[in-house]
């Protein structure tokens, strides 16, 4: 809803200008209401697009805590000490993941809003993306591998998350998609980020396949 939406309106302003006045890539929709819609019509649409994105949002949260807590945490729990957490204390960490996940999610969008980064899609991609790389290759393991070792996959992930951030942040100076740009695309670095956690779950999997699995 909020994407057809968002394109929507963005079609409606190709130009990016509203009666002579440009209009920021992130008040595209805002601007669409007002200029559209009676007052009370806009009100009632906002509210179903802000119901639609916090509806996203605790998906993304839940989904992320339940990664935390069973994928990371309960495997390497079990891993080390050969025996699984209780449902328990892994029902009670999944609560504490879910409210620090709120708190930097409140930290980082009241950073968006007094300090923007360019566009909160822009902002959005930049974490996303290193969510996506991250959990590309231990996804692509456990589906078509079995006896998937930890060191594989958790090596795949960090390799993916410090290849992306690092080209993102530093590419400007060596990277020739990243160089002399004005915005520069999170989905470069983190495509490049799942080749190289490609390679190197590949070889950590070849060398430890006799290991513990954790997937597959």
């Amino acid at each position: 809803m909020v994407v057809v939406a968002g394109l929507y309106a963005r079609l409606s302003f190709p130009d990016l200008v509203v009666d002579g006045v440009a209009v920021a890539p992130d008040s595209v929709i805002a601007t669409y209401l007002v200029t559209r819609f009676s007052w009370y019509v806009g009100v009632v649409v906002f509210l179903g697009l802000i119901a639609a994105g916090m509806s996203t949002l605790e998906g993304l949260i839940q989904s992320m805590s339940i990664t935390v807590t069973n994928d990371l945490v309960g495997n390497v729990h079990d891993w080390v000490t050969g025996r699984p957490l209780p449902e328990r204390t892994m029902f009670i960490m999944n609560r504490f993941v879910i409210a620090g996940l709120a708190v930097v999610s409140f930290g980082l969008a009241y950073r968006q809003l007094v300090a923007p980064n360019l566009s909160v899609a822009l902002f959005a991609q930049w974490g996303v993306y290193a969510y996506f790389a991250a959990a590309f290759v231990p996804v692509l393991f456990g589906t078509f591998l079995k006896n998937t070792p930890l060191i594989a996959v958790a090596g795949a992930a960090v390799t993916a998350v410090i290849v992306h951030f690092g080209l993102y942040y530093t590419g400007q100076h060596y990277f020739p998609y990243f160089m002399d740009v004005a915005v520069k695309n999170p989905g470069l670095s983190a495509a490049i980020g799942i080749q190289a956690a490609l390679v190197v779950g590949g070889m950590l999997h070849l060398m430890f396949s006799g290991r513990k699995p954790v997937a597959g």
